[in-house]
């Protein structure tokens, strides 16, 4: 974490052991779903708005209700009832096979405790893209004025059109969640800032739990994507890579040589075919661009 400011660090580490003399929150209601309630709290008031104390007080609320919900989601009820809603899930869930298995990796790493650190990582990683993507559908059909989402997740979150979507509370928490002042947790993990042992594992079960809850824009309607990778990226592989028509890769060129040999050869591949399904993953194409086009929202 030497690559983080002490702000950062304070916010992040620090603050857990002061949300930990708290009592534990009720982080799901009698019916086993989110308590949305909890985000119905206002933001810790400041006489200076721009005080850093309100950020603090912020990072203090996220931490408990981010430990509260590890503390339901490793116990065996809530094992067993989160168990019960992954069954209960339909295709007009977004994305809800990947759900079911980010929160079996959960539970694998919580009992198993093998590469625990790594496993956290790659579920905080997956679920924020996830989560992202979801608010941004959520706005693209609620919004009645504005037909692009504002780039930025902190913008996003801030626009009247979410705080209308979402539960009473819900954006400006999740903003807080997000913000570059506050716990800043999308960009820290995207940008690299945290290491698998670094990241605060509690909140992988929050938005496990987010993930989970959050409205989506796309129930009942058609799937869309938010970009299609393929278009922006064909400009710097077409510059760079030779092109491969579809079904070509078995073709033999003049000189005995494959089509897909030619390629692998250009891109100066580590394996047979490897450079080939990069490529192909990396425009959104093919068994390896499955995960991009169903999830990652930049």
């Amino acid at each position: 974490m030497c690559s983080l400011s002490a702000n950062v660090l304070f916010l992040l580490k620090s603050q857990i052991d002061v949300a930990l003399r708290y009592p534990a929150l009720q982080i799901v209601d009698d019916s086993y779903r989110l308590n949305w309630e909890l985000f119905n709290s206002p933001i810790p008031e400041c006489e200076i708005v721009d005080s850093e104390l309100l950020y603090v007080e912020a990072a203090v609320y996220l931490h408990r209700i981010a430990l509260s919900s590890k503390t339901f989601l490793t116990s065996p009820e809530g094992e067993e009832q989160i168990k019960l809603r992954i069954l209960s899930l339909t295709e007009e869930k977004c994305h809800c096979h990947s759900i079911e298995e980010l929160f079996g990796e959960f539970w694998n790493a919580s009992k198993q405790k093998r590469d625990y650190h790594w496993k956290m990582y790659f579920i905080l990683l997956s679920s924020s893209a996830f989560i992202e993507r979801i608010l941004n559908d959520v706005f693209c059909a609620f919004s009645q004025s504005e037909k692009v989402a504002p780039p930025l997740l902190r913008d996003l979150l801030s626009t009247s059109t979410m705080d209308k979507a979402l539960q009473p509370g819900v954006s400006s928490w999740l903003a807080m969640l997000f913000h570059p002042r506050c716990l800043n947790l999308r960009n820290l993990l995207w940008h690299g800032f945290l290491a698998p042992s670094d990241c605060p594992d509690h909140f992988a079960s929050l938005f496990l739990l987010l993930l989970l809850e959050l409205p989506c824009g796309c129930e009942g309607r058609s799937r869309r994507r938010m970009y299609k990778l393929h278009d922006l990226d064909s400009p710097y592989l077409d510059a760079a890579l030779p092109t491969l028509p579809p079904g070509a890769s078995g073709t033999v060129r003049d000189g005995g040589e494959t089509c897909g040999q030619s390629w692998d050869r250009a891109v100066g591949a580590v394996g047979p075919g490897d450079a080939r399904r990069r490529a192909s993953a990396a425009a959104g194409g093919g068994r390896g661009g499955g995960a991009a086009q169903r999830g990652a929202s930049r």
